[in-house]
């Protein structure tokens, strides 16, 4: 799967990306701890490709990097 985050750019925005994308529930809490859970439950993508990645990390900082290792904590591969 592929997710364009060039135009995200803050943290609000870039949990509904997600939420519109990877098609979250409606109660998806848009934080880290939420992101984590919602990942293990679902189906797992062998991996997920983020274009723009490196815009959207000039926006929300290192708070990119963390989303990045929850996917990796979950199991799903990351490519940016």
């Amino acid at each position: 799967m592929i997710i364009d985050v060039s135009d995200v750019k803050s943290i609000p925005a870039l949990h509904n990306t997600l939420k519109e994308r990877l098609d979250f529930p409606d109660y998806y809490g848009a934080n880290l701890d939420a992101l984590f859970d919602i990942l293990s439950e679902k189906e797992k993508h062998s991996s997920i490709s983020f274009i723009g990645f490196e815009m959207m990390r000039n926006e929300i900082g290192e708070y990119a990097d963390m989303v990045i290792k929850v996917f990796e904590d979950a199991g799903i591969g990351v490519t940016i």
